[in-house]
């Protein structure tokens, strides 16, 4: 047993404001921007940040783009956040990257035990526009990011349609898993429309990777879903594979799907609506489901959807199952009462409690947002406050991770005189609590 004990908190936004003390806020009288950091490569943009923990071990993953070229970049942190090794360059063609704020690269680490001064293994994936075929393409790194080895394609190459929007995720033991939306047709056909007047029809497809970096030959988990919002894939301790992911229902309809298998994703169980929203758009919401496990297993999801009323506006709600069947009627998390909260992130720490990123406008510019969530035996959670945890400048698209810390946050940070130009933010976070912990 091991317990974890974080700093006492409180904390004074950039606005000024002073935060009352709980658990999940930021380090006590601290302005918010003396704390963050950035990473990225001058002269370029940086954006589309990802981040994966272990303990003590971060990697961040990003894209670096100059004009039409995009790469994509790692940089390892032993130390919880606190400060980040040079970037490496993880692909292997120059160039190739073809991402975007809902369609990032993805990374996921080998779990390490606490306290290990033996280099995780990582695996990046990223949406790839090698010699002008879109594609989904993955690289290892074995030595800690230090270096990675040469990418291998997730799917069939020889298919041609877009692929993105991807997930991915290490189990216990060590095994990669996937999902992505592919819109897959033999390269003489032409695309064919969704029902949800898409141009192109998208699938959701799930793929295994292999000791050697190569992938086990893809399957369909769904055909026809939304094309442009983020998968979510989670792996449990009993070996079970979580996959969320926004679907088209009759009427054009965009809610949250989820579908699970209990047998290291030789079959999926078919999928099942995780809320009716009533969210008719004839269209792409550009903003996919955030999905995590706590402690005790339960599955917990949070995504954006249409509040009806007189003005309809966009909230964040929550729900969790523990059999993968039936959900919790959905729990509306209070945001900073904007129109259009959006890109929500989730992980859970060591103590069992959630943390929840999103960003949002306030003033001239959109701000990075976290509230720690408490699961309580109902499968609802308890929200505490949200505090603004981002600086000045403005921020998008903020992802979060769990550390031995606290959690790590990171977003992109908007140059405010040049659109061309943008650095990746983070900021380590250390949370208010004790816990025993097994390991």
């Amino acid at each position: 047993m091991r317990r974890l004990r974080f700093a006492i908190v409180g904390t004074i936004l950039a606005s000024g404001l002073i935060m009352s003390c709980e658990r999940g806020s930021p380090q006590a009288n601290d302005p918010a921007d003396r704390e963050i950091q950035t990473l990225g490569l001058r002269q370029t943009a940086n954006s589309t940040p990802v981040l994966a923990a272990s303990d003590q071990w971060v990697v961040a993953v990003w894209s670096a783009a100059d004009h039409e070229r995009t790469d994509i970049y790692a940089a390892m942190s032993r130390d919880a956040g606190q400060h980040f090794g040079a970037p490496v360059r993880v692909n292997d063609v120059e160039g190739e990257g073809h991402v975007a704020g809902e369609n990032p690269p993805r990374v996921a680490i080998a779990r390490t035990k606490a306290g290990s001064d033996t280099p995780p293994e990582v695996v990046v994936t990223w949406a790839s526009n090698r010699a002008k075929h879109l594609g989904l393409r993955s690289a290892r790194s074995i030595d800690g990011g230090q270096t990675f080895l040469p990418s291998t394609s997730i799917g069939d190459e020889a298919i041609g349609g877009e692929r993105g929007y991807e997930s991915v995720a290490v189990d216990a033991d060590r095994v990669v898993h996937a999902a992505w939306l592919d819109g897959r047709r033999d390269l003489d056909t032409p695309p064919q429309a969704s029902e949800g007047n898409e141009e192109e029809q998208m699938h959701l497809m799930f793929a295994v990777g292999s000791g050697n970096g190569r992938w086990t030959t893809e399957k369909p988990l769904a055909t026809n879903v939304c094309g442009c919002c983020k998968t979510a894939i989670a792996t449990g301790p009993d070996g079970a594979i979580h996959v969320a992911f926004r679907n088209i229902y009759p009427g054009s309809l965009r809610d949250i799907s989820f579908t699970t298998s209990h047998d290291g994703g030789r079959a999926f169980s078919p999928p099942v609506r995780v809320s009716e929203d009533h969210w008719m758009l004839d269209g792409c919401p550009d903003d996919g489901p955030a999905m995590v496990l706590d402690h005790d297993g339960v599955v917990h999801l949070v995504w954006p959807t249409l509040v009806q009323g007189g003005q309809p506006s966009i909230g964040l709600f929550h729900a969790s199952t523990r059999d993968g069947v039936t959900f919790t009627p959905r729990q509306r998390i209070e945001t900073l009462g904007t129109p259009k909260p959006s890109h929500a992130q989730l992980t859970a720490d060591a103590c069992g409690a959630l943390t929840l990123v999103w960003d949002e406008a306030q003033g001239s510019g959109r701000r990075a947002v976290m509230r720690q969530l408490t699961p309580l035996p109902t499968g609802d959670v308890r929200a505490g406050e949200p505090h603004v945890i981002s600086g000045s400048h403005s921020a998008v698209f903020p992802v979060v991770a769990p550390t031995s810390y606290g959690v790590v946050a990171a977003w992109t940070e908007l140059d405010k005189t040049r659109a061309d130009r943008s650095a990746v933010a983070f900021r380590p976070i250390p949370l208010d609590a004790t816990c025993d912990v097994t390991r």
